[in-house]
């Protein structure tokens, strides 16, 4: 029996608010099935919830504890959403109090300012794989460019800001430890690749509301390889441009130090125990931070000679 659009919205209205204990009711092939037969012309820019709540289905779609990034039926329920929306032309959409109109739902944004990417990015609690969601993204972005006679909607998407911080989607993948670098490194060269958008800036450029850059979250991560942190520094653009050489500041060695303390506590502590022949002040710190910072001073002191270099603007 076919099922209908309600079956859809309450499949994915459980699937992100139910969590883990979520058991499925509906497969991606039925979904599919069920967008490719409906009628409704609209539902690419259908909404879910009330209020404060409401988002689109692609929101549910990139924030669903189902997807996975590898099911066939999964990507091209994904597939269909932001391709009817681009071939609607661009809706006026209520979320909440805003209304928007945009290219594709790909740039709607909920009532805290999150669009669908910021739901795919943001840092999960669950393990998917990003490298083909991100195809399809830059694959549509490429149509909507077609459309518009541009070849930068993918950094006007990348550049948007939730309300709460500012983050953009690509501050959300710089502190997001299970994206692949794939993923990250055809974004950013894709984004490298935008002509005519003297208006905007680049996305790695974009600060957060408290003044965060991306590449300060990706410092911050304990695990983060050269490979990581250089992407996030601008050197994937083939035409590097000296405006990235300001990216990688004070700031970012502070974190980078902060992190390595920060992970590095229970080695400190051993070492503590193993050496006896510390001064009283020495032997009531509580971590390596402290110690460092009482030899040295504050880790801001210790990098202060590249202060200069940290405002890009």
């Amino acid at each position: 029996m076919m099922i209908s659009l309600e079956d859809v919205f309450e499949f994915y209205s459980k699937s992100t608010s139910c969590g883990a204990s979520f058991e499925p009711n509906l497969t991606w092939k039925e979904i599919l099935e069920c967008l490719q037969n409906s009628n409704a012309g609209d539902f690419a820019y259908a909404t879910i919830g009330e209020g404060r709540d409401k988002k689109t289905l692609l929101h549910h779609h990139f924030s669903s504890i189902c997807i996975t990034g590898e099911d066939n039926d999964e990507i091209a329920v994904a597939r269909m959403l932001i391709e009817r929306s681009i071939d609607m032309g661009g809706s006026t959409v209520q979320l909440g109090r805003m209304q928007e109109h945009g290219d594709s739902v790909l740039a709607v944004s909920d009532y805290h300012g999150n669009t669908p990417l910021h739901s795919l990015f943001e840092p999960p609690s669950r393990q998917l794989s990003f490298i083909r969601y991100v195809e399809l993204i830059i694959e549509m972005s490429a149509r909507v460019d077609e459309k518009r006679k541009t070849s930068f909607y993918l950094n006007e998407l990348m550049l948007q800001q939730d309300k709460l911080a500012g983050c953009t989607p690509l501050h959300d993948m710089a502190d997001n430890d299970v994206i692949e670098y794939l993923a990250v490194s055809s974004v950013l060269k894709k984004c490298n690749n935008a002509s005519g958008s003297q208006c905007l800036i680049h996305p790695l450029l974009q600060r957060s509301a408290r003044g965060v850059l991306p590449i300060h979250f990706a410092c911050f991560k304990a695990d983060a390889s050269g490979q990581w942190i250089e992407a996030f520094v601008g050197f994937l653009d083939s035409d590097y441009k000296v405006t990235y050489d300001t990216v990688f500041t004070c700031e970012c060695h502070c974190r980078i130090l902060k992190s390595f303390l920060h992970y590095h506590d229970e080695e400190f502590q051993q070492f503590c125990n193993d050496n006896n022949q510390w001064s009283p002040e020495e032997s009531e710190c509580d971590s390596l931070q402290q110690f460092l910072s009482l030899q040295c001073g504050s880790l801001q002191q210790i990098l202060s000679s590249n202060e200069q270099m940290d405002n890009i603007d």
